[in-house]
């Protein structure tokens, strides 16, 4: 019986071995189809690929469009509407004195005034993007446009006037009455504010070396009409939007 103790012992580690083989033959086999895992500690095929498009499909600008972006607006520029055909009026800084522009195709009409003794017209075209404007006696006025409405400094009588205005919508406007009141020419102006205030100003023997400035007579819209001195006269709109006036 000893004599089968050593055979028996080599038998049984044959077996063992087999069986340890055998085991890691099922351990090393690929997992069945559709079970949605592979080898130990990999993920799906199909996850591997989602990730990477995530980040692919990011475009580079998408940044300037996420919500609450502090990508600065565009600052206001004029438009080519408002270059060729726009109305503008408004009171100079410091108040006392209003001005009223009208711009057509590049040209523009101006009109400054206090409503008592101190007015001026003026007339010029647009230059390297500004309104540059003349009148008579000195004065004149340098204007930017810009979207919705005009700011400059215009020199009357030897003093600046500053000035930023809207664009005016009618009624609000300027308007002139080129007359002659018994025997006497005189020429006289009048701007309507936005709140539909009215300040005119009137020169007595406008192409005199020194016409007289006086307040302007009251102008019913209605009508545009005044009466100067027990004389009817008509208003005439300067309007860019028509045409009128020009």
């Amino acid at each position: 019986m000893k004599r089968w103790s050593p055979l028996i012992t080599l038998l049984s580690g044959a077996v063992l071995g087999i069986a340890l083989w055998i085991a890691s033959m099922v351990a090393a086999a690929p997992a069945p189809g559709g079970s949605g895992y592979g080898a130990a500690g990999s993920l799906p095929a199909s996850a591997t690929p989602a990730a990477t498009a995530t980040s692919a499909s990011v475009p580079s600008s998408a940044a300037s469009t996420v919500p609450g972006s502090t990508a600065p607006a565009a600052s206001p520029t004029a438009t080519a509407g408002e270059l060729e055909h726009a109305n503008f009026v408004g009171m100079v800084t410091g108040g006392g004195a209003a001005i009223a522009i009208s711009v057509l195709n590049g040209r523009a009409i101006a009109y400054f005034c206090n409503g008592k003794t101190m007015d001026a017209w003026l007339s010029g075209k647009m230059a390297n993007g500004k309104l540059m404007l003349t009148g008579k006696r000195g004065a004149h006025a340098e204007v930017n446009i810009t979207a919705g409405g005009a700011q400059g400094m215009v020199m009357v009588n030897g003093t600046p006037h500053p000035f930023s205005v809207t664009k005016a919508t009618r009624p609000a406007g300027l308007f002139r009455s080129i007359a002659v009141v018994n025997g006497t020419p005189v020429k006289a102006g009048w701007i309507v504010l936005a709140s539909g205030a009215k300040i005119g100003s009137l020169e007595v023997n406008p192409n005199s070396v020194a016409p007289v400035t006086q307040a302007a007579p009251p102008l019913d819209l209605a009508t545009l009409t005044a009466v100067d001195d027990g004389v009817t006269i008509t208003a005439t709109p300067i309007d860019a939007n028509t045409g009128s006036g020009f």
